[in-house]
C-alpha cells in the first residue's frame, strides 16, 4: 500500500472512530449491530485489513487553476464594509441576502455579541474545512507538520 493510501485510510478510520466515540454515528437496519463497541471494533479491524485505493485525479488546467480555485475560498472576506449599514452601542445592522425571498437584500439588526459570533463563525477553520476541495489541503498540511516534527 502506498503512503497516500495508508495515510488516507488512517485519517478516515481515525475520524470514523472519533465520530463513534462521540456518539455522532447513527446505525439503522442491518447496521444496528455496530452500536455495540465490540462489533464496531471488529468492523474497524476488517477495514484495516482491506486493500484500499486512493484515487488522485490530475488537475484539469494545471497547478495554477487549483491555486485560483482554492484562493476563492481561502482569501474571501467574511463581510465587507459596504454591508454594514449602522452600529449603536448595543447592535449592528447589516445587509443580508434573503434566499427564501428570491435573493432579495434586506437589513438585519442583531446584538453586537451575536454579530461578532456570526463573523467569527464565518471565518473559522471549521467552516473553511467544509469545502471538500480544501479538506485534503488541510489534512496534507497537517501531515507535513507532523512529518517535520
Amino acid at each position: 500500500m502506498g503512503s497516500l493510501q495508508k495515510c488516507s485510510v488512517e485519517k478516515y478510520l481515525c475520524e470514523l472512530k472519533s465520530l463513534w466515540n462521540d456518539s455522532k454515528l447513527e446505525f439503522h437496519g442491518t447496521a444496528e449491530k455496530y452500536q455495540n463497541h465490540y462489533c464496531f471494533k471488529e468492523l474497524l479491524n476488517e477495514c484495516y485489513k482491506k486493500d484500499w485505493v486512493a484515487y488522485c485525479k490530475e488537475t484539469f488546467n494545471g497547478a495554477q487553476s487549483v491555486i485560483n480555485y482554492l484562493g476563492k475560498y481561502t482569501h474571501r472576506i467574511a463581510i465587507s464594509n459596504h454591508r454594514i449599514k449602522s452600529m449603536t452601542e448595543a447592535t449592528v445592522t447589516y445587509a443580508v441576502k434573503d434566499y427564501k425571498n428570491k435573493g432579495q437584500w434586506k437589513e438585519k439588526t442583531v446584538p453586537g455579541e451575536e454579530f461578532i459570533r456570526r463573523f467569527f463563525n464565518a471565518c473559522s477553520s471549521k467552516t473553511f474545512c467544509q469545502n471538500p476541495a480544501l479538506r485534503f489541503v488541510v489534512v496534507s498540511k497537517q501531515e507535513q507538520k507532523d512529518d517535520a516534527l
